[in-house]
C-alpha cells in the first residue's frame, strides 16, 4: 500500500470517522483541498461477530481480500476503490484506544458484488449505476 495523509475525529455514534488521502489512485484534485476533493468513500469500518465467516461470506460475493489473507480479529475486503474493513466487536479501533468497534446496522452498496448479509442487519448490495 503507497504511504497516505489521514484524519481521524470521532463520529455522531462515538465510532471513528477518517478522511483518506490515496496516492496510489491517479484521482489527485488540482488546487487546494475542498469539499470538491472528496470523491468517494474509501473504506467503510464493520464490526462483526466472526471476522473469518464475514471474509468469507464477502469472498463468495465478489469482494476478495486485500493485500493479507483475513486473521480471526481484522480482514480488509475489496480493492482501492472500495475497502472493507472487518474487525471483531468490542476492540478499539485504530488509531484510537478508546473508541470500541460495535455491531450497528449498515447497508453497504458494492460495484461487482452479489448481495450478501453479513449479519441480519449488515447487508451488501449491488450499486446500480444511473445508466441502468
Amino acid at each position: 500500500m503507497a504511504a497516505k495523509e489521514w484524519i481521524a475525529s470521532r463520529g455522531p455514534d462515538g465510532q471513528v470517522l477518517e478522511l483518506i488521502e490515496r496516492r496510489d489512485l491517479d484521482n489527485g484534485v488540482p488546487g487546494e483541498f475542498g469539499p470538491p476533493g472528496l470523491l468517494d468513500v474509501s473504506e467503510v469500518g464493520v464490526a462483526v461477530p466472526d471476522v473469518l465467516a464475514a471474509a468469507e461470506k464477502l469472498r463468495t460475493a465478489g469482494a476478495p481480500p486485500y493485500a493479507n489473507e483475513p486473521a480471526p480479529g481484522f480482514a480488509a475486503v475489496g480493492d482501492l476503490h472500495g475497502l472493507l474493513i472487518l474487525v471483531s466487536a468490542g476492540r478499539p479501533w485504530r488509531p484510537t484506544t478508546d473508541r470500541i468497534a460495535q455491531q450497528a446496522p449498515v447497508v453497504i452498496h458494492a460495484q461487482g458484488v452479489k448481495p450478501t448479509a453479513l449479519t441480519a442487519s449488515q447487508i451488501l448490495q449491488p450499486r446500480c449505476d444511473s445508466s441502468g
